[in-house]
Parts: structure tokens; sequence; C-alpha cells
């Protein structure tokens, strides 16, 4: 999924594309960035070890791929090489692994900025309940929780996602939505794993995809340079994530110069 587009690459060849593309009234699409990884091949290269805890990969008696830690009782990270947009969607299967998981010894992280400033959350099969962390993977589970979920029965094999929406960020079990948490101190930042200090192997992580969210910037009705905030309602040039609008608030063939090189996610006409 971590595609670009030829014709958004340069300022000459998007110039000509915009042109035909307001007169044909056709529009363009690319793919939504963001990644998919189910942990298929025997590699973690596209993801970043931080802390003295090891990541390995593995296969189960079925041939599928997950990732799992060992040989350190200190706590890490792996964090995926991507850099996601401020919003989007982070889903994750994770599978206990061990009986004695009565804890939070792994799980996803996301709006991750270094080892000090990040979200975490990870469940609690045995409380059939969900946690959220900030700055923290924690030894003792009631340590700085900013969100508990517990409405639900959990099982040893759980698919999660959060939803992340500015500060607001929704948690969802197996598609269905089971509460939000409200937090404004981490605004953007990278996605992946976090495990506690604990030598012992409770969580295994099957796959995890992340998608960034898009939103719609309409082309102001002038023919303003496309990377200078004025040539866009509203004021705010589309960012990697966003969908680039020509609609009939321009009102007739608009054929105008990039300014800079750019990469945004959709192109409409």
């Amino acid at each position: 999924m971590e595609k670009k587009s030829d014709c958004i690459g340069h300022s000459t060849v998007c110039r000509n594309c915009l042109i035909v593309l307001v007169f044909c009234s056709l529009w363009a699409n690319v793919w939504a960035g963001g990644f998919s990884d189910n942990h298929g091949s025997n590699t973690i290269a596209k993801w970043n070890q931080v802390g003295p805890r090891e990541w390995d990969w593995s296969e189960d008696s079925n041939g599928d791929g997950f990732i799992s830690t060992s040989g350190s009782n200190q706590r890490g990270f792996l964090i995926r090489n991507y850099d996601c947009a401020n919003d989007g969607v982070f889903t994750a299967r994770i599978r206990c692994v061990n009986t004695e998981y009565q804890t939070y010894s792994g799980g996803m992280v996301f709006r991750y900025q270094d080892s000090t400033k990040f979200y975490y959350l990870a469940y609690r099969e045995s409380n059939d309940e969900i946690k959220v962390f900030k700055d923290t993977i924690p030894e003792n589970w009631n340590v700085r929780s900013i969100a508990t979920f517990g409405s639900r029965t959990l099982s040893s094999q759980e698919t999660i996602s959060v939803k992340l929406e500015d500060s607001t960020f929704t948690v969802y079990l197996d598609g269905y939505s089971i509460g939000t948490v409200t937090d404004s101190d981490h605004s953007s930042g990278r996605v992946g794993y976090g495990y506690r200090a604990q030598t012992n192997p409770y969580v295994v992580f099957l796959s995890s995809s992340w998608e960034d969210a898009t939103g719609d910037r309409v082309k102001a009705n002038d023919t303003t340079n496309l990377d200078v905030d004025s040539s866009w309602v509203g004021g705010v040039v589309p960012a990697s994530g966003d969908t680039a609008v020509w609609d009939d608030t321009v009102t007739s063939a608009n054929a105008v110069s990039m300014g800079a090189n750019a990469h945004w996610n959709r192109l409409k006409i």
C-alpha cells in the first residue's frame, strides 16, 4: 500500500495532467498511504528495534509467521519504519500463548515519538480488560492508565484496532467499537509493538496494518501555486493522507503550477 503517484512527483508532469483532467472531467485515484504486514516472511527488516529487548520471527505448525520476544528482561519496542499520518487506523492481531498471562506483557504502540513519548494498548484476558497507557509500559496494571475498556469477554487471540482522530482514540475489538479515550499530549508518531520487562513469551504478534486517514482539500477558484495555503479552501495545503479535490468551486479550466513536489493520497476531479 506504500504507493505514490508518478503524476504528482514533478510539477511539469503534474501541471499537464491537471489541465487534461479538468477539461475531460476525469479523476485519478492513488492508494491510501499505509502498510500491511502478516509477518509471513523471515524478516523484520521494515521494523526498528528500540531498547535492549530482542525480537524474533517464528513460524507456527500451520506455517503462519509471527513475531515474539526473547532473551531480555528489559522493556523494548518494535516500531514500523513508516511515517504515519497524524490520523488513521492501526490494527493488530495478538495472541496470548501463556496461561500465566495475568498482566499486559505485550501490546500495541501508537503515536510513538521516542521511548518516553507514546501510547500503549494491551489486553488482559483473565480480567476481560483492555487498557491504554501513556508514556509507559508499566509493571503494575494500574499505573498511569488513561482508559479501561471491559465490556466484552476476551479470548486468547484478538484483533484490536485503534482509530486516531486528532486527540480522540476509538478502540475496536473484532470490528466493534468498545469505547473512546481523549488525550492531546501526542499528536503524531509511528506505530508498532511494545513489551514490558518480562522474559516469558506471554504474547506474540500475528499481523498488523496501518491506514492513513484521508481528508478532502478543495481547490480555491484561483491559479495560485498548489504549495501555497491560499490556493485551497480553508487555507491548508493537502497533506500526504489527504485528497486534493477540484469541484465546482473552480469555475473554469484551472491551469496551475505545483510550486513544489507533493504526495497526496488521492486526486479527485
